[in-house]
């Protein structure tokens, strides 16, 4: 997940974590990433599914109904759209 309409992100360039916060969004730092693209609770309007390397922060169990496990990570580098 990331929130900055407006960033450019280059592929296979290691990119290090930013936080925008956005309002109707609660604040979450970090790119949080899924281990599949699933994430039922989130609008498909404009999204887009990318393979990536990170580097973890840390990780958080979620209900399946919220794409199950989270990877929090601080950096991330964009392998190829799925």
């Amino acid at each position: 997940l990331f929130i900055n309409k407006k960033e450019i992100l280059p592929i296979g360039e290691w990119i290090n974590s930013e936080s925008y916060p956005t309002k109707g969004y609660k604040f979450r730092p970090y790119f949080h990433v899924l281990p599949k693209p699933h994430a039922p609770h989130l609008s498909t309007k404009g999204r887009e599914w990318w393979k990536v390397k990170l580097k973890l922060n840390a990780s958080v169990n979620r209900p399946e109904s919220q794409g199950g496990t989270w990877y929090l990570a601080d950096s991330i580098k964009l392998i190829h759209r799925i």
